[in-house]
């Protein structure tokens, strides 16, 4: 008899800490119209100094790969200022590093990219 009373209330327990936990999970949604401003415009400042460290880069004797790493890490600081408008609004650590990590990833394509045309250009020259 009580094996027929002890379902229910596993049933009924693991609901009640599914509520419990939705409830105190972070939702992207509530991201301020001011914060998703603050992170457009340092998304901005971090292309531009991508592009402005991309024109003053010298390719010579650098590999590709290398020369890309080089300007992504010289634009890092953006990032950082990225994540600190992030934490601010209360966005958990592990969503915030994922979101720069997307960003630094999709940065890293564009740039490798560029520096992989760059460099064939100077070796047909």
């Amino acid at each position: 008899m009580s094996r027929i009373f002890l379902l229910p209330a596993i049933v009924f327990l693991t609901m009640l800490a599914g509520t419990a936990r939705a409830q105190t999970q972070w939702n992207p949604s509530e991201l301020s119209d001011p914060t998703i401003e603050k992170i457009k415009q340092q998304s901005i400042v971090y292309h531009q100094c991508l592009e402005g460290e991309i024109a003053g880069f010298s390719l010579a004797g650098n590999d590709s790969r290398d020369a890309a790493n080089i300007v992504l890490k010289k634009c890092e600081p953006e990032l950082r200022e990225i994540r600190a408008a992030l934490t601010n609004a209360n966005v958990p650590a592990p969503g915030a590093d994922r979101y720069l990590l997307r960003k630094r990833h999709q940065a890293a394509r564009k740039v490798l990219q560029y520096m992989m045309y760059a460099k064939s250009r100077e070796l047909s020259n």
